[in-house]
C-alpha cells in the first residue's frame, strides 16, 4: 500500500477534558434540581404550618369574643375592670405533629367615649417551632401569626 493511500484516521470521541466538562455540567444541573425541591418542600411545610396558625387564631378569637360577649353580667363586668397588664389567655394547641403557642392579649382602644361604648382589641399571636414568640428559624424566617378583633362593651346590642 501506497502511504499516501493511507491515510490516518482519527477515532471520534470526547477526550478527558470534555467528559470532566460535562459531568461537572451534568452534577450542577442535579444539584440545582435537588435544591430546588427541597426548597418547594419547605416553602410547602411552612404554608401548611401558617393556615393551621390561621386556624388556631380564628378560633381562639372566636371562642374570646364569644365567651366575653356570653358572659353573665358579673363576668363581662370583670373582663372591662381587669388589669391589660397580663395576656387574657394563651396555651399551646397541637396539629399533627407540630404544637402551636398562642397568646391573646386585650388593650383599650382610645374611643373619646366613656362607658358604656368602650371598645378593646384582642391581639392573638401564634407561634410554633420556638418557645418564645418572634424567634426566627434559620432558613423559614419568623413562625408566627398574629390576628385581631374589637370588641364592644355593650353587650347584645346591635351596631345601628
Amino acid at each position: 500500500m501506497d502511504s499516501l493511500s493511507i491515510k490516518r484516521r482519527r477515532v471520534s470521541g470526547f477526550n478527558l477534558v470534555e467528559l470532566m466538562f460535562s459531568l461537572t455540567l451534568i452534577a450542577i444541573a442535579a444539584l440545582t434540581l435537588v435544591a430546588l425541591s427541597f426548597t418547594a418542600i419547605a416553602s410547602r411545610e411552612k404554608a401548611e404550618a401558617i393556615t393551621d396558625a390561621m386556624l388556631v387564631a380564628e378560633e381562639q378569637l372566636s371562642l374570646a369574643v364569644y365567651t366575653i360577649e356570653t358572659l353573665p353580667e358579673a363576668n363581662h363586668d370583670a373582663f372591662w375592670e381587669a388589669s391589660l397588664a397580663g395576656p387574657y389567655s394563651e396555651g399551646t394547641i397541637r396539629i399533627g405533629n407540630t404544637d402551636y403557642n398562642f397568646q391573646v392579649e386585650a388593650k383599650d382602644v382610645p374611643t373619646g367615649t366613656v362607658a358604656p361604648n368602650r371598645m378593646r382589641k384582642l391581639d392573638i399571636t401564634v407561634w410554633w417551632w420556638s418557645e418564645k414568640p418572634g424567634e426566627a428559624r434559620v432558613g423559614s424566617g419568623q413562625l408566627s401569626y398574629s390576628a385581631s378583633r374589637l370588641v364592644r362593651e355593650i353587650k347584645n346590642d346591635p351596631i345601628p
